[in-house]
C-alpha cells in the first residue's frame, strides 16, 4: 500500500512543505507528519500555494526521488527523450503531454527522472 501525503509550496519559507493536506476556509496547508496539532491552523508556514498542491503517486523516478502529481519527468522512450507531466485523470497517475495521456507505472517509473515541477519550471513544457 502507498503512503498517502502531499506536497505544497510555501511562499513564505520559499520551500516545499510535505506532509497531510487541509483545506480550511480559503486556506491550504501541508501539516508535516512530525508537527503539533495545536499549531494548526495559525501557523503561516504551512500555508501553500494551491496550484502547487500534488500527491505523491507512491512511485520514485530511476534516481530514488519521490514522482508527485505535478512533476516533470524525462522519460526516453523509442521517440527520444520526452518531457511528461504528471497528472491524476481517469482515475490513475499518469504522464501527459496531452489529453490522451498513459498511466505511470514501476517499470515507467524506474526509466524517468524528475526534472522539475509544473509550479517552478512550467517553462520546460513550452520546448
Amino acid at each position: 500500500m502507498r503512503e498517502i501525503k502531499f506536497r505544497g509550496y510555501n511562499e513564505e519559507s520559499k520551500k516545499w512543505i510535505y506532509g497531510y493536506y487541509v483545506k480550511f476556509d480559503d486556506l491550504h496547508f501541508i501539516i508535516p507528519k512530525n508537527s503539533k496539532l495545536s499549531e494548526f491552523p495559525t501557523d503561516s508556514d504551512m500555508v501553500v500555494v494551491p496550484e502547487s498542491i500534488g500527491q505523491f503517486t507512491g512511485l520514485k523516478d530511476k534516481n530514488e526521488i519521490e514522482i508527485y502529481e505535478g512533476d516533470i519527468v524525462d522519460w526516453p522512450n523509442y521517440e527520444g527523450r520526452l518531457l511528461y507531466f504528471v497528472e491524476f485523470l481517469n482515475g490513475r497517475f499518469g504522464l501527459n503531454l496531452s489529453r490522451d495521456g498513459f498511466g505511470l507505472d514501476l517499470e515507467i517509473s524506474k526509466k524517468c527522472e524528475v526534472i522539475g515541477n509544473k509550479f517552478e519550471h512550467n517553462h520546460l513544457l513550452k520546448k
